[in-house]
């Protein structure tokens, strides 16, 4: 079991236990090694990963080719929003690649700096062709990561207590959950579904 900590109400510490570790992952772990960092997409887990690098590196930046995202980019904490087209070479030490969107991953390459790092969250419809120069030459890793372990989590959750972590969420009954089911046809990423099973939790 996972305790959670004081002044982190339930309904903001439960989406933290699925979007929220798979954001927190890999900038918890690469804390100290890179600086200026990258969240291509705005989804769900992308919104999580803002928040966080936010308060880990001293710049974050978002890339998306949905121009209409951009304010919401800015509110998450963003310092700065690009599309695709926009990006040019050596402006990143670490990407998180959060959409499952079909992205020119060599574009994101050419973005990371020297001994950069892009880490796949998404995975797109379609198999990347990587230009394996810009890789091998300025040696450039590329990885993927998933959901972390019990010691992640209680990290996770101390951090997000530390730093005052919230998100917009939307609290459901339980008896109302196929309402809840059928917001997610709409594409809400930056709202969170949270049913609330009794009246005792807060």
């Amino acid at each position: 079991a996972i305790e959670i900590p004081e002044g982190l109400s339930l309904t903001a510490a439960a989406p933290l236990l699925c979007s929220g570790i798979t954001a927190f992952k890999p900038l918890y772990e690469n804390i100290g090694r890179y600086k200026d960092v990258a969240i291509v997409g705005l989804g769900g887990v992308a919104c999580f990963a803002v928040k966080f690098a936010k308060s880990m590196y001293e710049t974050v930046a978002c890339v998306s080719k949905n121009s209409t995202k951009k304010e919401k980019a800015f509110q998450l904490g963003a310092d700065s929003f690009y599309s695709p087209c926009e990006l040019t070479p050596d402006i990143f030490d670490l990407v998180l690649l959060c959409s499952s969107a079909t992205t020119d991953l060599n574009k994101i390459l050419l973005s990371l700096r020297p001994n950069g790092k892009v880490v796949c969250i998404g995975v797109p419809s379609k198999e990347y062709c990587l230009a394996a120069d810009d890789l091998v030459n300025n040696q450039k890793i590329i990885e993927g990561t998933n959901k972390g372990n019990m010691k992640l989590m209680k990290a996770m959750f101390a951090y997000a207590q530390h730093i005052r972590f919230d998100l917009d969420v939307d609290v459901w009954p339980i008896d109302r959950v196929n309402c809840a089911i059928s917001q997610l046809s709409q594409h809400r990423p930056f709202t969170r579904n949270v049913m609330k099973i009794s009246d005792d939790n807060p």
